[in-house]
């Protein structure tokens, strides 16, 4: 008891300045059962720490499911916070760090840059599984990470963006998460969260699909996003962009991918698929007749690594059976598609009945439950 009274009076001071909360869906997920859910003012962060046992990737995609990630720590201060549920559950829990790709360089699976590390001191008694695990976890006695086996079953946390209580206007998703991706689960578009290669993104009144399982043509990723309701993305303005590059350098960095922008129907007047006017470019220099030919240059692919600059390429070639290969420009796709903004109101809803008993809710121990 006197652990949750310290608790619910660490919550008051959280939500005192800003009256900031978890996401209503992490709220609802805290009812009934061990997972606890908490904010970090001080980085306007919402952690949730799910008890159900997952392995890291699982737990990574149960985070992005629902538009976060597994916990990236920024500091000593928000190492300690999340280490009070750690200990208080009493077994290690899965965070954010991860060097699959490179051996001892470490990423936080969020794309945040790596700012803060509390590494577990070794000794000649660490397990095999310490020293060439993968994925990282943070230990319930002292709060210090330890390498493990991605594969194992642990405890997780996850990390939102925390939201506000006062329903005065919908919250800006920020360029740097996934954005609320509950709002892109419609039927059409269910599929992408449960297949390896396919990520969702959500930013103002759209919703984004970055389809890396199969390298295709142009025609044939229109085609793709047609089926599920969209078109290849269509970005209008410079902040989409921002998102966009962001969204590609945590999941895709490496490799370009095909948006919705040609010029096949009359040369150098590049119009979206989708029929959007053009009012925004972000061509990469010198990128007319760069490639081959600019006769021959009419579709458009996004380069993340090349500071998210378009450039006009071939569009390669397919038969319309889906299920045939491409044939010489062969890209992954990203769709783009409408979020669901009557979902997005329900919930601003519910935010501002959820203020009007903030009082009661946090002496029944709703915001940390049980």
């Amino acid at each position: 008891m006197e652990f949750m009274y310290e608790l619910n009076n660490l919550i008051k001071l959280v939500l005192k300045e800003e009256n900031l909360s978890c996401p209503s869906s992490v709220l609802h997920d805290t009812n009934g059962n061990h997972n606890k859910a908490f904010v970090d003012d001080n980085n306007k962060k919402c952690f949730h720490l799910v008890t159900t046992h997952q392995t890291w990737f699982k737990a990574e995609s149960i985070c992005r499911k629902n538009g976060g990630h597994l916990a990236a720590i920024k500091s000593q201060t928000q190492n300690a916070l999340l280490h009070t549920f750690a200990h208080a559950y009493g077994h290690k829990v899965w965070i954010g760090l991860i060097d699959q790709m490179h051996e001892n360089h470490y990423k936080w699976s969020s794309g945040a840059p790596v700012t803060y590390a509390n590494w577990f001191v070794f000794d000649h008694y660490v397990s095999i599984a310490q020293l060439y695990g993968d994925c990282m976890a943070m230990g319930s006695n002292t709060g210090r990470w330890t390498a493990a086996n991605c594969f194992e079953y642990n405890a997780y946390f996850c990390e939102y963006a925390a939201v506000h209580l006062d329903g005065s206007s919908l919250q800006t998703t920020s360029i740097y998460t996934d954005g609320n991706i509950d709002l892109c689960h419609r039927n059409n578009i269910q599929h992408t969260t449960y297949h390896p290669g396919h990520f969702l993104g959500q930013y103002g009144k759209s919703c984004y699909e970055i389809i890396t399982s199969r390298k295709v043509s142009f025609d044939q990723g229109e085609h793709i996003c047609q089926q599920y309701g969209g078109h290849l993305a269509y970005i209008t303005n410079a902040q989409e962009q921002g998102f966009v590059e962001l969204l590609m350098n945590r999941h895709y960095p490496n490799h370009a991918v095909w948006i919705g922008l040609t010029d096949y129907r009359r040369e150098r007047h590049f119009k979206w698929t989708s029929g959007n006017p053009v009012t925004y470019t972000n061509w990469k220099p010198g990128h007319e007749s760069n490639f081959y030919d600019h006769q021959y240059e009419d579709c458009v692919v996004f380069i993340p690594y090349e500071d998210g600059k378009w450039d006009d390429i071939p569009c390669g070639h397919y038969g319309y059976d889906e299920h045939q290969s491409c044939s010489g420009n062969c890209y992954g796709i990203l769709c783009q598609y409408d979020a669901e903004i009557s979902t997005l109101i329900l919930n601003s809803s519910i935010k501002v009945n959820t203020l009007r008993n903030l009082d009661d809710q946090l002496e029944k121990n709703t915001i940390i439950r049980t």
